[in-house]
């Protein structure tokens, strides 16, 4: 006997109402395994009674089969861009147009056992990244002992116009002001880069900031390799190969340093600690701790050290990291 092939649209205690090929509706006996609804069954030609009722049915069922299928109602929300975070846990945040966390993904397994100790989806990306580096502290992650580097990476995912609204400058002062909470020196740097530029990292099993790392190494006449990159941190990196921050990023980078958490420092008051350049303000009398390594000679007056940032600023709540 012919057979022909059709769709369970609604099953009763004894009867299955299914859809065929050519748009019949067909109430037929329960086969002897109970199907489930949306599965495409097999049946004899027999002709059964047709049910025009269940057309409405049918019609919604394979809709919903159909958005199921190729992420329509249920598809994840459109993604406008990426941070890329690298502090020891490489992760990558996706957003929203409203600038919300849709997605949150590791690169490595620092980031995956930090991704699992805490829930960002749904956060504003400045609270998500703040939340991150509060953890990545807790976690042990940055280095009380030397200077620490911590990259990041703005990246839109959308060819249309104005769909990138993410301060760059902004989360550099989260990063910056959190790492100077916890007493952490090092370097912050965010960089603006191109969705072929994260195209280009995917391609090569690495993080945009790791891809950025490695052809801005390459311009200084320092080569990194694949594996290199994947293995260590970026701190471990800036020691390994002896870079300065500020030649490989010239601007778009900001110190830290926690010296001015001395008892003697002003800082040491009530008030939360001020906004500012990379130098957080030093008071008086109070000079860089350079014990930890950075590259830059602490008595030099060069205007572009860092450390005399301060000297010609007059401090106010509303001072940044300079860029």
């Amino acid at each position: 006997m012919a057979k022909i092939q059709g769709m369970v649209l609604k099953i009763e205690k004894d009867h299955v109402v299914i859809v065929t090929d050519n748009g019949e509706f067909r109430r037929i006996p329960m086969p002897h395994v109970m199907p489930l609804l949306g599965e495409i069954i097999e049946v004899s030609s027999k002709n059964y009674n047709n049910y025009r009722p269940y057309m409405a049915i049918a019609a919604i069922l394979i809709l919903l089969i159909g958005f199921f299928s190729y992420g329509g109602f249920f598809s994840v929300p459109e993604a406008y861009a990426s941070v890329s975070l690298d502090m020891t846990p490489s992760i990558e945040l996706k957003v929203n147009k409203n600038n919300v966390i849709i997605e949150a993904t590791a690169h490595n397994d620092e980031g995956v056992k930090l991704l699992n100790s805490i829930n960002i989806k749904g956060l504003d990306v400045y609270k998500a990244v703040n939340f991150i580096t509060v953890k990545a502290g807790e976690m042990g992650f940055f280095s009380s002992q030397d200077k620490n580097l911590v990259l990041a990476a703005v990246v839109p995912l959308q060819n249309k116009t104005n769909t990138l609204n993410i301060d760059d400058e902004k989360l550099m002062n989260i990063i910056h002001d959190e790492m100077y909470n916890q007493k952490y020196d090092g370097y912050v740097v965010v960089n603006n880069s191109e969705s072929d530029i994260r195209n280009q990292a995917q391609q090569a099993g690495l993080s945009v900031n790791q891809y950025l790392l490695q052809e801005k190494s390459k311009e200084q006449g320092i080569e990194i390799t694949n594996d290199k990159l994947r293995s260590s941190s970026p701190t471990q990196i800036m020691y390994e190969t002896n870079f300065e921050v500020r030649n490989m990023f010239p601007n778009n980078w900001c110190e830290v340093y926690e010296s001015n958490w001395n008892m003697h420092s002003p800082m040491n008051s009530k008030q939360s600690p001020m906004h500012n350049s990379p130098m957080n303000s030093p008071s008086q009398n109070i000079i860089p701790n350079d014990s930890k390594k950075d590259g830059i000679d602490p008595n030099s007056t060069d205007p572009s050290n860092p450390r005399n940032n301060w000297k010609n600023a007059p401090w106010s709540d509303s001072d940044h990291c300079d860029w």
